[in-house]
Order: structure tokens, then C-alpha cells, then sequence
């Protein structure tokens, strides 16, 4: 299968941009897809360090330590991109090809281009879901929100739910530093009176965009060598999301370097923090507390196995690659296939 993969206007698909979720996300699924046998082609502006076939779109100069905040399908950011990538994608359609989205309602303008064609939105974790689609969403959990704020009362046979994937060798256990974790956007939903609490009591470290935070260690944006190192020598990282995580992949991140996931009792988490195993779920602050005093015994290579063997690339590959296939049969007789 040909896929026709969309990049973000702000970010190039490189290891450099891993901290965006939804860019690591395109650069291993170039990968994932090639190693299956498919044909990837990605439109995004910048350098390229995925798999298959890349082509140059325009986008926009941002800053890594900023979060992007240009979520509006008019933003000229996105209509000068969807243009690009419509005119290049066009120039190589053949019949069977299908259109990958990462962006949802912002590249809506990519998805009216190919009337009557396969457009799959492959890595939901937003709330901009379109409805002449087909979706892979991130968690059953983040399936079952999209259905109910959308009213879509019947399921949808050509849907699936694939997790995100990771490279394993990208993290590793260390020697317990004796310090917990917060990686992520130093914003309030993500639980920062749970992370500024245990801080009265622990040493915290925090890294990631739009910090600090009073009496933490506070690292910035970190990357590569230093982020594996980081989260290796944690005891355990803090992932207290207040809002329905679609997933939380800083849990699993966590889990692949051996170290268990501290985090709220609901979303994602549900999912993939199996509890007193690879983590602890917790609805109070004194579970928290609880919870931070018996993470050093769940520490080490059990914690990074489990993970392992639900989110490695060779593993989620496997499901990307049965929803594919099962999409293609709507170039077909789709439901009834076969009979």
C-alpha cells in the first residue's frame, strides 16, 4: 500500500523534534510502514530522517522551547502546507493509494482534495476528528470519548485502536538517581499541584517547555542521550494528568527505561499502567505519597520488558499493519469482503 503521510507545518521529521508527540510519531511510522513492506511518502517542510519517499512542503520557524498554539484549519500556516502537499500528492496518485492525516480538522483541506479516496487519520490523540474518515485512535479510551462528544452512537467497523510506538533502544535502565520525574509541558492540566506537593518531601526533576517550577530541578527541553539518561535514573515519573489522557506516552517512555509510572486514575492510564506492576494509578494526594515510597521495588528490567512487549515498533507495527489491510478492502467490497 501506498500511504501519503502528512508532517506538522512547525516541526521536521527528525529526532531533534521527538519531543513533539505527534512528529515522533510520523518519523517511526515512515519506518514501521517501509518495514512491512508498504510505500510511505511524506510531505513536510524541514529535514527528514524517517523512511521511504520525502517531499518538501512549506511551513513555519518555531522555537523548540515553545508549544505550538496555531490549531485553527485557517491559519495561513496550515493552508499553505495542505496547498503544497495536495499539489505534490497529486502529481504522484496512483489508483489504491491512500492519504495519511496526523492532524485531524487542520488538514481537512488535504482530506476535500481526494473525494471518493481511502483518507485514514492513523494516530488520534485530538479532539478534531473528521467524519469521512477512518480512525486509529491512540487508546479504546480515547475512542470511546471521540464516539460520545461526537454523538456517534454506532461503532465503526473500519476503525481500530493502535498505540503509540517506540524504539526500545531509545531508552535504558540506569542506577537509581534518587529523584522523581516530570516530563512534559509545564502546564496546569498536566498536574503540576501534585508535582509542586511531592516536591515539599522529594527531589523532583523537571524538564520540558514553559517551566520551572519553585523548589524543582528544572532542565528544560532535553533530548536524546540527555532525555534517555534522565529518565533512566528517575526512582519514578510523575504523570498526574488532570484531563482524559488519548494516551500519555511519557507513562510509557517511563516504563521502556525500566521505571514505573506514577499517575492519575483515569484516561489512558487505565490502559497502560498496570497497577502495582509497571506503575501505580492514584485518586488522592496521599496515594501519591503512597505510591512515590513504593516505587523503588517495582524498578528495573520487569517494568522495561512488559513495556517492551506492548510498544516497541515491531510489535504496534503488526496492528498498524491488520487495520491497513483491513482498510484496503474498502477499495473492494469492504464489510463483505470475501463472502
Amino acid at each position: 500500500m501506498r500511504v501519503h503521510i502528512l508532517g506538522l507545518p512547525h516541526t521536521e521529521v527528525t529526532r531533534d523534534w521527538d519531543h513533539c508527540a505527534y512528529t515522533a510519531k510520523v518519523r517511526r511510522f515512515t519506518g514501521m510502514l517501509e518495514a512491512l513492506g508498504h510505500e510511505p511518502i511524506t510531505y513536510s517542510p524541514g529535514g527528514f530522517e524517517g523512511r521511504g519517499e520525502h517531499v518538501w512542503v512549506p511551513g513555519i520557524e518555531w522555537d523548540h522551547q515553545r508549544v505550538f498554539d496555531r490549531w485553527e484549519p485557517s491559519d495561513e500556516c496550515w493552508r499553505i502546507m495542505n496547498n503544497a502537499a495536495v499539489d505534490q500528492i497529486k502529481i504522484r496518485w496512483q489508483a489504491g493509494d491512500v492519504v495519511g492525516l496526523i492532524a485531524g480538522r487542520c488538514q481537512e483541506q488535504v482530506a476535500a482534495a481526494f473525494p471518493g479516496e481511502l483518507v485514514l487519520e492513523w494516530g488520534i490523540g485530538y479532539e478534531g476528528v473528521l467524519e469521512n474518515t477512518h480512525h486509529a485512535f491512540e487508546s479504546q479510551t480515547w475512542r470511546h470519548y471521540v464516539y460520545g462528544t461526537r454523538g456517534w452512537a454506532d461503532g465503526r467497523h473500519f476503525d481500530a485502536v493502535v498505540p503509540n510506538a517506540f524504539d526500545p533502544e531509545d531508552y535504558g535502565v540506569e542506577d537509581d538517581g534518587g529523584y522523581l520525574l516530570f516530563l512534559g509541558r509545564h502546564t496546569p492540566r498536566k498536574g503540576l499541584e501534585v508535582v509542586k506537593e511531592l516536591a515539599k518531601t522529594h527531589r523532583v526533576v523537571t524538564a520540558g517547555q514553559d517551566g520551572p517550577l519553585p523548589n524543582v530541578d528544572y532542565r528544560g527541553v532535553v533530548l536524546g542521550e540527555d532525555k534517555k539518561k534522565l529518565l533512566g535514573g528517575a526512582t519514578a515519573v510523575l504523570v498526574p494528568t488532570l484531563y482524559v489522557e488519548p494516551f500519555g506516552g511519557v507513562a510509557v517512555e517511563a516504563m521502556l527505561s525500566g521505571v514505573p509510572a506514577i499517575t492519575t486514575n483515569f484516561g489512558a492510564f487505565t490502559e497502560t499502567v498496570e497497577e502495582g506492576v509497571t506503575g501505580f494509578r492514584c485518586d488522592t494526594l496521599r496515594e501519591f505519597h503512597e505510591a512515590v515510597e513504593q516505587a523503588p521495588g517495582l524498578r528495573g528490567p520487569r517494568v522495561r520488558a512488559q513495556a517492551k512487549l506492548r510498544y516497541s515498533v515491531d510489535v504496534v507495527a503488526d496492528l498498524y499493519d491488520e487495520w491497513l489491510r483491513r482498510c484496503q478492502l474498502l477499495h473492494g467490497d469492504g464489510w463483505y469482503d470475501g463472502r
